[in-house]
């Protein structure tokens, strides 16, 4: 694959690494627990109603949260494929990953035969 394809690829994932670590910061600043303790120093307990909701929500949030982490470790991943030069190959059959899948997926770590 041509060297100007690996910067382009670098650059799309540095460019989300930055999305997705702003987007950690978000989830972060979201979580109503933190937010509790951010606004009083202590985390409160409330009517039950309000504890089930500000439950619900950490849950969510965690969920997201612990997609977002796995996404920039995907992107870690990848970035470090690039720089050892074991980018594009999958990593059951050897073989490369066609471009159209790496730039549908610049993270991918399987051709399409071997994806999930």
């Amino acid at each position: 694959m041509a060297d100007n394809f690996f910067d382009k690829i670098r650059q799309i994932l540095l460019q989300r690494k930055k999305e997705v670590k702003d987007q950690i910061s978000d989830v972060k600043q979201k979580d109503p627990y933190m937010q509790e303790y951010l606004q009083d120093g202590t985390r409160n307990m409330d009517e039950m109603e309000e504890e089930v909701a500000d439950l619900q929500e950490r849950v969510t949030l965690d969920a997201i949260q612990e997609d977002l982490t796995k996404e920039s470790k995907d992107i870690d991943a990848a970035l470090k494929n690039i720089k050892e030069g074991d980018y594009g190959v999958c990593e059951v059959c050897q073989e490369k990953i066609s471009i159209e899948r790496l730039k549908a997926n610049p993270t991918a770590k399987t051709c399409i035969k071997h994806a999930e």
